[in-house]
């Protein structure tokens, strides 16, 4: 994942009302759900850990928005 990926995705969390701070990792808290993330430029990962989700989705489903969201950004 380029950082122009995680630029776009980053931008595409605040359109949603989820606020993600720059730099490689962190902590996200939604009234929704909360995750721990960390994005590897050189290895051109990201990884988030969901630690809370809410009830109505399941981590299949959220697995791919996110994936979805990361395609429509520019990821492979």
């Amino acid at each position: 994942m380029t950082a122009e990926v995680w630029d776009c995705l980053r931008q595409q969390a605040a359109r949603r009302g989820i606020t993600i701070p720059g730099g490689a990792g962190g902590s996200v808290s939604h009234p929704e759900g909360d995750a721990d993330y960390a994005w590897n430029e050189a290895d051109g990962t990201l990884a988030v850990t969901f630690t809370r989700t809410p009830g109505w989705i399941s981590c299949a489903d959220i697995e791919s928005r996110m994936r979805l969201a990361a395609s429509s950004c520019g990821a492979r």
